[in-house]
């Protein structure tokens, strides 16, 4: 969801939430689509034609033709599943997101894309292949920290309870207590 927030004596900003649940592969490609709609704005093209472009955006945004294209080989006819998830792996975007990109930049074929997605990347769409976990690659440095900084800014202010910030940041009271008095 991308919206903008109004803010009383601060101008309004822009802000975009992604699922908690969602992983970290599809989070990085919500998020730069969004950014395209920020840095391209509204056009008279259909929303389909729309979200296209922003979703082209965003491929090219987290894996720039420049660097994809010697890295993964030019003149391809064909790429197979361990390449493809090697390359997502490097990017930090979905299998999926991989696919249509690799296509984008003229590696494959349209008529290879389809026939991956009828056949060994049929459900890459739903089920993530080697999702990156949390704590490695790309995920370990893209954790969303201004939600935490807000919260800990509104206890400073005496906005919210120590009680409404451990619901929010989802910790325990005693570990936001303890880190209210520096333990």
């Amino acid at each position: 969801m991308a919206c903008q927030v109004e803010r009383v004596g601060r101008p309004d900003t822009q802000v975009v939430i992604v699922s908690r649940r969602t992983n970290v592969e599809r989070k990085r490609f919500s998020l730069a689509h969004e950014l395209a709609h920020q840095v391209m704005g509204g056009s008279r093209d259909s929303a389909r034609e729309r979200e296209r472009a922003m979703n082209r955006f965003a491929g090219a945004f987290l894996v720039p033709e420049a660097h994809l294209v010697p890295l993964a080989g030019r003149n391809r006819g064909y790429m197979n599943p361990p390449e493809i998830l090697q390359l997502k792996r490097i990017y930090g975007v979905s299998a999926a997101a991989m696919l249509v990109r690799l296509r984008q930049v003229g590696l494959l074929s349209r008529n290879a894309e389809s026939h991956a997605f009828r056949t060994f990347a049929r459900d890459w769409r739903k089920r993530e292949p080697e999702s990156s976990a949390n704590v490695e690659g790309f995920a370990m440095f893209e954790k969303p920290q201004r939600i935490e900084r807000l919260v800990w800014q509104a206890i400073a202010e005496q906005l919210i309870s120590p009680v409404r910030a451990a619901e929010m940041l989802r910790i325990p009271l005693r570990e936001v207590e303890n880190r209210i008095i520096g333990v």
